[in-house]
């Protein structure tokens, strides 16, 4: 069923016979043919794009800050209580065709652009970003990719909010999304500690 195709037939029609009584009806018809045919097109031109939206929330330590971290975790364990609030990171991916990596960190007005490459180079400027970049491609052996990265957080780094912990774990999930890696909440969580923790 192609609603353009029976609009246009019914606009014929009417032109043929148009009228005083017939020109407003044409009119109307004319506006909604056009309308599909203007959606039709958007869709066309973006059939092979795609964008890939995340966000995960920010979170507020209640007790125990600290202990889950080394060395003094490894002698005496660790336990906090955490609670997540209604402040997020966000991370969108759009897939691009023109052989480049542009990642924009909008919070912080900072924006990098790379030519596609299986390693970025780790430099003190967006590490996070590019940290997960490296980490996925390497782990799931994955082609060059080319895509735009836009991130924004609602807390600034040292807020205590956990920020960059969860800018990790939200490009990360982008990533998984996108590329439809075949990773579950834990492993996830796991992932992201070593890249946060370890590798960078």
């Amino acid at each position: 069923f192609s609603p353009t195709k029976v609009l246009r037939k019914k606009m014929i029609k009417i032109e043929k016979n148009i009228g005083r009584n017939n020109i407003k009806k044409f009119a109307f018809f004319l506006v909604i043919y056009n309308s599909f045919r203007n959606i039709a097109n958007s869709n066309k031109i973006k059939k092979n794009e795609m964008i890939i939206r995340s966000k995960a929330p920010l979170r507020l330590g209640l007790a125990g800050g600290g202990t889950d971290v080394s060395p003094y975790s490894d002698t005496y364990g660790g336990l906090v209580l955490n609670a997540t609030i209604n402040l997020y990171a966000y991370c969108t991916i759009e897939e691009t065709k023109d052989d480049t990596i542009e990642i924009i960190a909008a919070d912080l007005n900072k924006k990098e652009v790379f030519v596609s490459n299986n390693e970025l180079p780790i430099n003190g400027t967006l590490d996070l970003h590019k940290g997960v970049y490296n980490r996925v491609v390497k782990d799931f052996n994955l082609k060059k990719l080319s895509f735009k990265m836009t991130t924004y957080s609602d807390a600034p780094a040292g807020s205590g909010l956990g920020s960059s912990s969860t800018m990790v774990v939200c490009i990360l999930k982008a990533f998984i999304e996108w590329q439809k890696l075949p990773m579950g909440d834990y492993e996830m969580a796991r992932l992201a500690y070593e890249i946060e923790r370890k590798d960078l």
